[in-house]
């Protein structure tokens, strides 16, 4: 990325930043320090990778370019990182958020996540997905592994390189149903000693029968619900006399369905063992409850309500090629669901919130003209303001910073008095 594009988009990603401020949600869930045992390539200063450990951090982390490369837009191997956290432990998830520069020129699309309790080997099946193009929202990435080392890789990226503002590592509440003690010992085979004392009386008459045997060495250990859990936190083999007993009061409770790329929460059953054996923690009574504190930044989606935007509103369509904005009614969840920061009641207003450098561009056959006439410093001759094929001497829509004038003479006089006569002539 050369100084004149950064210098040409900060004011855009400056708004993108004030605009809305990150969502996280509140879980009953321990924030897991980390260093990078691996760091990931850099752009250079203050892009660097260690800002992803800072929450605040406006400059994120952006990756060397690689536009115009046999890597343009995916496929660099070397975008990665791997992050240490000390020692093995049980994770629940990542909180990313995104970093989309310019818009469109930095950001991560699709990535893989994988963990392992080594470095340089040993990593498990790797967790893939597409995180939201947006400065504005976390997204949880659900891990429910256990180990000490996060390898992070990104697949696909925006038009310049890979970026990222933040990334947080969440520990599990709790990793399994604690197992029952086994027993201290075996039982011995004789007796410990004589009596203490004779009988108080003499028996009453024969044994009934002889003796079954001798007792065994030892008592069966009791073997517990299995530690391990899967992916998304469900507790895998576990089975426990409790569970049978508790299953109906929790199956009229709400529950986080994290087995579904859209997520949501779900009643009636089907929960993993370990939330039925831990509802205080997991489960709650109403559905609002469960979205607020699960899926907070996806909350309408989740309740199933709409959420949308007023019809006739314009976005910035920053995936489309032609650099505009549009109210077709398309516009991405995120703007939907928080149009008073994204969207505007006309195109002028999209235009100039959000492409103010190539603003003729962005409005097109809406923008206005005043049929004045300005300096077409390529042709070197003074022109009509209005669009090309409209009218006599139209040179298409003046620039912002173009000077006009009310006739020709005046701008030929005032802008080619060396040549006068070429300025006034098509």
């Amino acid at each position: 990325m050369n100084l004149a594009i950064a210098s040409l988009f900060i004011g855009t990603v400056a708004a993108l930043n004030e605009v809305t401020p990150s969502t996280s949600r509140k879980l009953n869930t321990d924030n897991v320090p980390y260093t990078f045992a691996r760091s990931p390539p850099e752009w250079g200063h203050p892009y660097k990778a260690t800002n992803m450990q800072v929450p605040c951090e406006g400059s994120g982390w952006l990756g060397p370019d690689r536009q115009g490369s046999q890597y343009a837009e995916g496929g660099e191997p070397e975008f990665y990182f791997i992050l240490d956290l000390g020692s093995s432990i049980a994770i629940d998830r990542l909180r990313v958020r995104n970093r989309n520069w310019g818009p469109n020129l930095y950001c991560t699309k699709d990535y893989e996540v994988s963990v392992s309790d080594s470095q340089d080997s040993g990593y498990g099946a790797p967790i893939s997905g597409t995180l939201i193009n947006s400065n504005a929202f976390t997204q949880d990435i659900a891990i429910g592994q256990s180990g000490r080392y996060i390898k992070f890789q990104a697949l696909t990226y925006c038009v310049y390189s890979v970026a990222l503002s933040y990334l947080e590592v969440l520990m599990s509440p709790t990793a399994s149903p604690t197992s029952p003690a086994p027993p201290t010992g075996s039982p011995s085979k004789s007796p410990t000693g004589s009596p203490t004392g004779s009988p108080s009386n003499s028996p009453i008459g024969s044994p009934s029968n002889s003796p079954t045997g001798s007792p065994t060495n030892a008592p069966t250990v009791f073997q517990g619900p299995s530690s391990s859990v899967t992916a998304g936190g469900a507790a895998a083999g576990q089975s426990t006399s409790g569970a049978a007993a508790s299953s109906s009061a929790a199956d009229s409770l709400y529950y986080p369905d994290w087995t579904q790329a859209d997520g949501g929460c779900k009643t009636g059953g089907g929960q993993p063992l370990y939330m039925t054996l831990d509802e205080s923690t997991w489960m709650l009574a109403t559905l609002n409850d469960c979205c607020e504190r699960y899926y907070g930044w996806m909350l309408n989606e989740c309740k199933g309500t709409s959420g949308g935007a007023p019809s006739g509103l314009w976005y910035p369509d920053w995936e489309g090629s032609d650099d505009t904005c549009k109210n077709d009614g398309n516009e991405p969840e995120y703007m939907a669901l928080n149009f008073d920061a994204w969207m505007h009641s006309s195109k002028q207003a999209c235009c100039d919130a959000n492409f103010g450098w190539m603003l003729n561009e962005c409005l097109g056959s809406s923008a206005s003209t005043t049929d004045k006439w300005f300096m077409d410093w390529d042709l070197h001759k003074c022109k009509r303001d209005c669009a090309v094929g409209t009218g006599a001497s139209c040179g298409g829509r003046a620039e912002s910073w173009d000077e006009l004038f009310d006739t020709r003479s005046a701008c030929c006089s005032n802008k080619a008095a060396w040549n006068p006569t070429d300025c006034l002539v098509d």
